[in-house]
């Protein structure tokens, strides 16, 4: 299949999951799911190669049905939509890596019923490329035997994403732009959560770590850790962390603050939040306790008040 035929199908199918088409044939994208009959691995290949370098990697596909199948293989470029490290694909990437990639033995390949086939995916880096993070995924498109004899069947999608760092002029630069705390007055045992939302102002992804410290005057009393799944952030987007925390805290006053690191050695501390734990149930007691000693004292009053003599002279005088 020839190059422009090959982006065409990848694109046609993109597009036709992004609108959920209803007639005519599915795709759905997976990485790895044995449950459905392929398997792809690895998820994702990390490289760093230098202008005018080449290297290739070799993908895995697992064919676990029934029946011989056969996969067209092509490429797309992505970047980062939303904040939830989801992924779009689009021919007009700027950083688009699919160029670059061709494979072998060829782009479409029959795989035996349970049995593997093994292709090598070579990524050309041009001599005058430019530095940073370059993207795409390699994708394995499954037909339906159903298409070719009804025209309705179920196509599905496996990918593996390619993030390379082409050698140079390299920018890790990132600013948390949000740590915030939802709820900041929480009952003892309740679970925490804070939000981090961290910009990639640089030119390469980046794959941020660190702690939520939360403190109770001068003592830590818990840590919880940032981005445990290793989660990159693209150039030039915003990606959200969710950090929970389940230590029980009893009542008191906290503060909670964020130490991010990324890159080589950059560090961000984040200045704390403060929130409350607060046992609603003791303070509503405590409150109804107040109210009813008061108003034993407002009674003792009255009756001391109407039994003092003393009381009673200056009432007559008067």
């Amino acid at each position: 299949m020839n190059r422009t035929l090959q982006n065409i199908v990848t694109r046609f199918a993109l597009a036709a999951m992004s609108i959920g088409l209803v007639a005519g044939p599915s795709m759905v994208v997976h990485a790895q799911s044995a449950s459905l009959g392929t398997t792809i691995s690895p998820p994702s290949f990390e490289l760093t190669l230098s202008p005018g370098e080449n290297v290739t990697k070799t993908i895995d596909i697992q064919n676990n049905s029934g029946t011989d199948q056969t996969y067209t293989l092509s490429t797309n470029g992505f970047t980062a939509v939303g904040e939830d490290g989801a992924a779009t694909y689009s021919p007009e990437v700027s950083n688009d890596l699919s160029g670059w990639m061709t494979f072998s033995p060829a782009d479409i390949i029959t795989v035996p019923s349970n049995s593997a086939v093994k292709v090598d995916v070579t990524i050309a880096v041009p001599s005058d490329a430019a530095p940073g993070g370059h993207y795409a995924t390699a994708f394995a498109l499954t037909q339906s035997p159903n298409v070719q004899t009804t025209g309705v069947g179920v196509r599905q999608m496996f990918g593996v994403n390619f993030l390379v760092r082409v050698a140079g002029n390299l920018i890790e630069n990132a600013s948390v732009v949000e740590f915030s705390m939802p709820k900041a007055r929480l009952a003892p045992g309740e679970e925490m959560t804070f939000n981090a939302r961290v910009k990639n102002t640089g030119n390469v992804h980046i794959k941020p770590t660190g702690v939520v410290e939360i403190y109770r005057g001068s003592a830590k009393v818990d840590e919880v850790e940032i981005n445990p799944t290793g989660g990159n952030i693209l150039p030039n987007s915003i990606r959200r962390f969710a950090v929970k925390s389940t230590k029980y805290l009893p009542a008191g006053k906290y503060r909670a603050g964020l130490v991010l690191q990324y890159g080589a050695s950059q560090v961000i501390q984040v200045p704390p939040v403060d929130f409350v734990v607060v046992n609603e149930n003791l303070f509503v007691m405590v409150v109804i306790a107040s109210l009813i000693i008061l108003a034993i004292i407002l009674i003792i009053a009255l009756v001391v008040n109407r039994r003092n003599p003393a009381m009673q002279v200056v009432k007559k005088q008067k």
